[in-house]
C-alpha cells in the first residue's frame, strides 16, 4: 500500500511573504508625493527635519487604499543623519508610538488598528536632534494568517508574547476531517506551552525549542489548523509551519 500525499496546505507558513509596496517615492529621489509641514524640507536624496517646529510631519496617500483595520504592515526606515526623536502614524490612528533612533537602518512590525490611507511621520524636538529620513517603505505581511492578542509578526516568525492562554494565530487550510501531517518549528522558547489544534482534535502540548510532526486527523467540519497558549505568559516563536493531508485510501490508481 502506498500512502497519496498532498502539497502544501498551509500559505505563508514561514511568515515571509510580504505584499506589494504602498509608499511613492520613498527614497525621496525627488521632491514629490510628499506633503511637508513646516521643518520638512525634501533633498539630497533625504526628507530632513530642520528640529525647529514640534511635531510637524511628512505626509503621503498609500497606494491600494492604505492601511486595512486588523492587518499586519511592515514599515522600513533609515536614519542617514542626527538623532530622530519621531512617531509614525497614519490618518486612521497610531502606528509606531513615539522613539529615538540613531543612525541605522530599521524594521518594524505593526497591526493597523483602524483603516487608513494616508502614513505620517513626524518630526519632534522635546528630543533628538535635526535628523534626515530615508528609504520609508510600507508592505502587508502576515497574510493569510489570523493572529491573537498577544501574537505579532516579526522576520519570519511569529511571535506570541506573555499570551495569556487563547488563541495565538490561525488559518483555513481548505480541508476537514482528514489525516494530516503537520510540522512546524518552535524557537526562542521561555516559558508556557503551545498546542496545535486540527478539526477539533488537539495536538500535543509543546514546551521547549525544537522542529516537531505530528499526525492528526480532524473530527469536525472545521477547516481551521490552529495553535494556542495552554499556560499564562507563554513566551515563544512559531514558524516553518506545514500541513500534508495523508490518504490511506487503496482504491487509487498504482505506478507498477
Amino acid at each position: 500500500d502506498m500512502q497519496i500525499l498532498s502539497g502544501n496546505l498551509v500559505s505563508n507558513g514561514d511568515f515571509s511573504q510580504e505584499g506589494s509596496e504602498l509608499v511613492t517615492n520613498g527614497d525621496f529621489a525627488t521632491d514629490s508625493d510628499w506633503t511637508k509641514q513646516t521643518s520638512w524640507s525634501i533633498s539630497g536624496g533625504a526628507a530632513n527635519y530642520d528640529f525647529l517646529s514640534d511635531a510637524k510631519y511628512i505626509r503621503q496617500t498609500l497606494l491600494s487604499g492604505g492601511f486595512v483595520a486588523g492587518k499586519v504592515y511592515k514599515i522600513n526606515f533609515d536614519i542617514t543623519s542626527g538623532t530622530a526623536y519621531m512617531n509614525v502614524s497614519s490618518n486612521g490612528g497610531g502606528l509606531i508610538s513615539l522613539n529615538t533612533y540613531s543612525v541605522g537602518s530599521y524594521s518594524i512590525y505593526v497591526t493597523a488598528s483602524a483603516s487608513g490611507s494616508d502614513l505620517l511621520i513626524y518630526g519632534r524636538n522635546t528630543s533628538g536632534t535635526a535628523f534626515s529620513i530615508d528609504n520609508v517603505s510600507v508592505k502587508e505581511v502576515g497574510q493569510d494568517w489570523t493572529f491573537g492578542s498577544f501574537t505579532n509578526i516579526g522576520d519570519n516568525v511569529a511571535n506570541i508574547v506573555n499570551s495569556t492562554g487563547e488563541l495565538s494565530l490561525q488559518q483555513n487550510i481548505g480541508v476537514s476531517q482528514k489525516t494530516i501531517k503537520l510540522t512546524y518549528t518552535i524557537s526562542n522558547y521561555s516559558s508556557g506551552g503551545i498546542r496545535p489544534q486540527y478539526g477539533a482534535v488537539n495536538g500535543l502540548n509543546r514546551s521547549a525549542n525544537g522542529t516537531y510532526t505530528e499526525i492528526i486527523t480532524g473530527v469536525s467540519a472545521s477547516t481551521n489548523l490552529a495553535f494556542f497558549s495552554v499556560t499564562t505568559n507563554t513566551t515563544a516563536t512559531i514558524t516553518n509551519i506545514s500541513v500534508i493531508e495523508i490518504s490511506s485510501d487503496t482504491n487509487l490508481p498504482r505506478i507498477d
